[in-house]
């Protein structure tokens, strides 16, 4: 799984013992847009860090005491954001079967899911 997820090496559909199929292809399908899911959420975090870099340069200025001021304000707006983030995730979690539907829904081809979804 690593090796599929991080060296983008092929998975392959292999059998248990007593002939129980543990990836079937559909199964693999989904994992590849999982994989493809996964790469973009990575470019928005390094993105994300990179402009968090360049703003912090940009606000570096001969006013050490205005800059400090600026950088404390947002580390509590991401923070206060990533708060809000997490309370409304905990109370969607009460329903997570219908959020979990939801989620693969709009993030992934309808075809993979749904055809995925009508095996289980």
């Amino acid at each position: 799984m690593f090796n599929f997820f991080r060296h983008n090496q092929q998975f392959k559909e292999f059998k248990l013992k007593g002939n129980i199929n543990y990836f079937n292809e559909r199964e693999i399908n989904h994992l590849d847009d999982v994989r493809i899911l996964l790469n973009k959420i990575f470019i928005i975090f390094y993105s994300s860090i990179a402009v968090f870099v360049i703003l912090a340069l940009f606000l570096i200025d001969r006013n050490y005491p205005v800059f400090i001021k600026n950088i404390s304000l947002i580390f509590i707006i991401s923070s206060s954001t990533i708060i809000v983030f997490l309370t409304v995730l905990y109370f969607l979690a009460n329903n997570f079967g219908s959020l979990f539907d939801k989620f693969h829904l709009a993030f992934f081809p309808q075809g993979n899911w749904e055809n995925f979804q009508k095996v289980r």
